[in-house]
């Protein structure tokens, strides 16, 4: 039986771990793949430290739509009354109508 691991294997180099990121190609990649392979002429990071980097910005873009989500919810809120204000103004404004045509015919 295969047994699996937590951490993904490299396809071209079966025996290594994935723990490298190629910067050039945006992938993951193994150690031997830069230095013998596909990647050697690239800008490698350790994948740790690029999926801290991009969980972080993650994480900033989130705080962003948050905080832009509860700025639309306000303008929404003030619509809604602005438009209930507006429909009790034209209801009055209806009622009172025929009183004032009342008053003009005297």
């Amino acid at each position: 039986p295969e047994k699996k691991s937590d951490q993904p294997m490299c396809e071209e180099h079966e025996e290594e771990r994935i723990n490298i990121y190629c910067l050039n190609c945006e992938v993951p990649t193994c150690s031997l793949c830069k230095v013998f392979g596909a990647h050697k002429d690239c800008q490698v990071a350790p994948l740790t430290h690029v999926f801290q980097r991009q969980k972080s910005e993650l994480s900033d873009g989130i705080a962003v739509l948050v905080g832009s989500n509860d700025r639309v919810q306000g303008v929404i809120s003030q619509l809604e009354d602005t438009c209930k204000t507006i429909e009790v103004s034209l209801l009055s404004h209806r009622e009172s109508k025929p009183v004032l045509i009342f008053l003009g015919t005297n």
